[in-house]
């Protein structure tokens, strides 16, 4: 992060139903136990110590409940 801080955490949940890898092959790689949603936490920083925008800083599974509802 810009500065060493994220200053903007959020909790996303994004919907992965629909989202396939495919091995060489044209094999899928994704586990059928694999859930159609996962949570993320993502960090956000400015893009330079005094711009107004921010960018993506950092981001991690979140396994944690309450995010996908």
């Amino acid at each position: 992060a810009t500065g060493g801080t994220e200053i903007v955490k959020i909790y996303a949940c994004l919907e992965l139903s629909n989202v396939d890898v495919l091995d060489s092959n044209g094999i899928s790689v994704v586990s059928a136990s694999r859930p159609d949603r996962q949570a993320f936490e993502i960090g956000f920083d400015r893009s330079s110590p005094k711009a107004k925008t921010l960018v993506v800083s950092s981001t991690e599974a979140w396994s944690e409940d309450g995010v996908c509802l």
